[in-house]
């Protein structure tokens, strides 16, 4: 959690400076390059006492598991471009237009991961192609933002999901608390251990099970909203 607090610091601090990357994805990109690299140099790093504490939140730490500021920042600066985007779209047309652009993009990486380890190319490289949580690859991450991102597609998609009792306002304010954010998906993650409880390195089985999670998503959100118009 302490790094959404960081974040959102960071947004207060440097409002100039995040509204400018914000507006500007390449060089987003570029600067979440670089937070993501410094994470990858610092983690291997020895640490002891005080700055192995600052080290966990900044990089995270062998089986030490925490969201580390530095490689979770380029999530943090694609955010910002969505929701730039999001804002200066004319209609609902071009915000999925523009939802669905990057559902693409960020989809190629863990395509290209499952394609290379599937065929057992030469290519592999361990870190950068692989779906590692602690810490987190870019496969990992891409995946992660692709599937909010499609869920989220489905939803303005709907244009009754503002109508759905509860459901749409529960969504805002899980969207607007990030301390909520981080209740619910605690939540999410004991159900998950409870009734499945089974963890598995394989990335087909990672793919496989977050295509189903989506479906299931995707069908929960619909079946709401037929029966709300019903």
């Amino acid at each position: 959690m302490v790094n959404f607090i960081v974040y959102s610091y960071l947004f207060f601090l440097f409002p100039e400076f995040f509204e400018t990357i914000g507006k500007n994805i390449k060089l987003s990109i570029v600067v979440g390059a670089i937070f993501y690299i410094a994470g990858l140099i610092l983690y291997p790093i020895e640490a002891q006492g005080p700055l192995l504490q600052y080290k966990m939140l900044l990089s995270g730490h062998n089986d030490i598991f925490r969201f580390p500021i530095l490689q979770y920042m380029p999530v943090f600066l694609f955010g910002l471009n969505m929701g730039w985007l999001l804002r200066v779209s004319k209609n609902a047309v071009e915000k999925r237009k523009i939802i669905f652009k990057f559902i693409a993009i960020l989809a190629v990486l863990p395509l290209t991961v499952f394609i290379l380890q599937a065929t057992n190319s030469t290519i592999y490289i361990q870190h950068f192609l692989n779906f590692d949580r602690w810490p987190p690859s870019l496969p990992f991450l891409a995946l992660g933002v692709a599937f909010s991102l499609g869920s989220f597609f489905v939803v303005i998609k709907n244009s009754n999901i503002d109508k759905i009792p509860y459901a749409y306002e529960f969504l805002i304010k899980i969207g607007k608390s990030a301390y909520l954010y981080y209740i619910v998906h605690l939540v999410l993650l004991q159900i998950y251990e409870i009734v499945i409880g089974h963890r598995d390195s394989s990335p087909v089985f990672y793919l496989v099970a977050t295509f189903i999670l989506f479906i299931l998503t995707t069908n929960i959100i619909k079946r709401f909203s037929e029966k709300d118009r019903s």
